[in-house]
């Protein structure tokens, strides 16, 4: 009886989570470039162009929010952005609330 009373609390905690950030795998041919600021760029995919996207299990991240939004990523040398039209964004996607990084 005490295992379910436990087993019980752990799951209802772990619906109560309030998430602080939103997460998912992706793997995608990014199919736009822009620069919108001094330090990042954003790279944007299309549905058609996702090979693969898995959202996290309690904090997913939305595909549709990453086709919106781009993901941010820094500038080299100031001015270039790391990756360009067609190149594969591949890695862990983590929306903090105010954009959405590639880890």
């Amino acid at each position: 009886m005490k295992n379910v009373i436990v087993l019980l609390s752990l799951v209802l905690s772990a619906s109560s989570f309030a998430c602080q950030t939103y997460q998912a795998q992706i793997l995608a041919k990014v199919s736009k470039v822009e620069t919108d600021s001094l330090t990042y760029c954003k790279a944007y995919v299309d549905s058609t162009r996702v090979e693969m996207y898995s959202e996290h299990g309690i904090c997913p991240l939305s595909l549709e929010s990453v086709m919106t939004n781009g993901v941010d990523l820094p500038l080299e040398n100031g001015h270039d952005c790391e990756v360009r039209v067609g190149d594969t964004l591949t890695g862990y996607l983590v929306d903090d609330g105010n954009r959405i990084i590639l880890e």
